[in-house]
């Protein structure tokens, strides 16, 4: 029976270690995860020439200079055959002043067919003229037949031209042949 009392101890004295050095990890770990850390660059000390440290045994390593003007190369591009400075072509650019465009076409005549819910402020609304068998995708700003799209919500969009603002609902009067041709056509 002494045999079997010694097993049980040996395996206790073996839990009781395994305890005992979960513990320790677990109170290091904690220590480390509690204490604050000086995630600061130290540009200042760096720019001076401050390279001293505390501890008189540790290794000085000084930061690598910083970079002055880089004028010379970003002038000469690597991937240039020639290597020769680059001149910036200018551009004569005109900007085109917004002109309200009379409408083509009665609100009525426009059939709100579908909307569609990509991302926050990139909605597109399925606009047709009742005349027309395909239709458009739009988003917010843009034009259908002289309205401007101003918002799209997931029952409506609201067109405007010339200060009139006027709500399309979507039809439900459109046959399905026709939305889903309008729709895989895009």
């Amino acid at each position: 029976m002494s045999a079997g009392k010694a097993k049980i101890s040996s395996s206790h004295l073996i839990m009781t270690a395994l305890v005992a050095t979960n513990l320790a990890l677990a109170y290091t770990a904690w220590d480390l995860w509690s204490r604050p850390i000086d995630i600061s660059a130290d540009l200042d000390g760096a720019a001076a020439g401050d390279t001293t440290i505390s501890d008189a045994d540790a290794t000085v390593i000084a930061p690598p200079p910083r970079p002055g003007n880089l004028s010379e190369t970003t002038t000469r591009p690597i991937f240039n055959a020639s290597r020769r400075p680059v001149e910036a072509k200018k551009v004569a650019v005109a900007y085109a002043t917004p002109v309200s465009a009379a409408a083509t076409v009665a609100p009525e005549q426009l059939l709100l067919v579908g909307i569609l819910h990509i991302g926050a402020g990139d909605d597109r609304a399925l606009i047709r003229e009742s005349s027309d068998d395909l239709g458009s995708w739009v988003l917010i700003g843009d034009s259908v037949q002289g309205w401007r799209v101003r918002t799209i919500t997931s029952e409506m969009a609201v067109i405007e031209n010339e200060g009139k603002k006027y709500e399309l609902r979507i039809s439900y009067d459109a046959p399905s042949s026709d939305i889903k041709a309008a729709a895989l056509s895009r």
